[in-house]
Parts: C-alpha cells; structure tokens; sequence
C-alpha cells in the first residue's frame, strides 16, 4: 500500500492537525495516514478526509479533485507481476508434446525459402503477424508473401485445433489464448 496523503497536504498546504480538525478526524488516524502507518481506516473516515480534502481545494480556488487514491494506493509488488506472468495455460510437458507432434509435421508451403518447413517454425517465424491478424477465409492481398502466409494458416486450422491452439469459424482463423502463448514459447524456446 502505498500512502499519499502527505503529498496531498502538501498539495493544499494544511497541516494534518488542520484536516483532522476540519474532518473531524482523531488526530493520530491522520498521522497514521501520512506517515503509512495506518492498519486499517473506516470507510466513513476515508468519506470526511476525501470531503473535506474537495472542500479545502475548492476554498482555496484549486481545480484539483481528490480520489481515494489521493489518500493511499495499492501497488503491485514484483513478486505478484512475476508470478502473474509465470501463470500459463499449458504445461510445459504439454508445451513440449504439441512441439514435438508439430515439429515433425512436414509442411508444403509457396512461400519462398520455406518450401519445405514444418508447423513450429512457420509459427514461430509469422507468429507475430498472425496473433495481430489471423487468417481470412477468401482473403486477397496485394503482398504475395501475405497471401501465402494466410492460405498456409488456413490450411493449417485442423491440426492446430487439435491441440486448442486456434479457433475458426466460416470467416477467419485465429490463435487462441493457448496459441499465442504456444507461439511466445517457441520464441522463448
């Protein structure tokens, strides 16, 4: 959690003892606010600080509204952003299974020096493109390369469906959440 309120007095240039005094706040809940030692604060209590922090800036012919975050925040810590980031939607056993089916997969393609490829390194070389764009069902580009790209994608649905890795109805194809992270691990691979 982090605490604001200080700036916030500074902001208006009052002092605690005067925001208690005009919230009819205890004294000490202000200071445990400020110096971010406060375990917990009743929502009314926040309601008093929050009105009379608008009331004062708006005395004082200030445009500023105050928010709850105005008084505290809660910040992210880097533990919980990188244990969000480990959570996946594949193991890596089945990361490592799909690869392998999909690696020995030969694949026919027109797209020049790619000829003769298999599934993995096609996504891992136009994953990009594909996670913006999918594929489209009659789609006609002025880019070969792109058109090439899109009916090799399409053909491809099948086997990738097999796995959850894209989804498609009569119009496009689409990697799916489980192919976007297939897809970002064939980079990290």
């Amino acid at each position: 959690m982090l605490f604001k309120l200080e700036k916030s007095l500074r902001e208006l240039d009052i002092t605690r003892n005067k925001l208690a005094v005009y919230a009819e706040v205890r004294p000490n809940t202000i200071n445990d606010l400020a110096n971010g030692d406060a375990k917990r604060i009743e929502i009314d209590t926040l309601e008093k600080i929050l009105k009379s922090l608008n009331e004062i800036s708006m005395t004082k012919g200030m445009p500023r509204t105050y928010n709850i975050e105005d008084i505290l925040e809660y910040e992210l810590t880097d533990d919980f952003i990188n244990a969000s980031k480990r959570r996946s939607i594949m193991s890596p056993d089945e990361f490592s299974k799909i690869k392998e089916i999909l690696t020995a997969y030969g694949l026919h393609t027109t797209i020049k020096t790619l000829e003769m490829t298999d599934i993995c390194e096609f996504l891992l070389i136009f994953g990009e493109y594909l996670m913006e764009n999918g594929a489209k069902f009659g789609m006609k580009s002025d880019t070969g390369q792109l058109s090439e790209v899109n009916d090799t994608f399409l053909r491809l649905r099948h086997n990738l469906n097999l796995y959850g890795l894209v989804k498609y109805n009569e119009v496009e194809v689409k990697l799916t959440d489980k192919g976007i992270e297939f897809v970002q691990r064939l980079k990290d691979f």
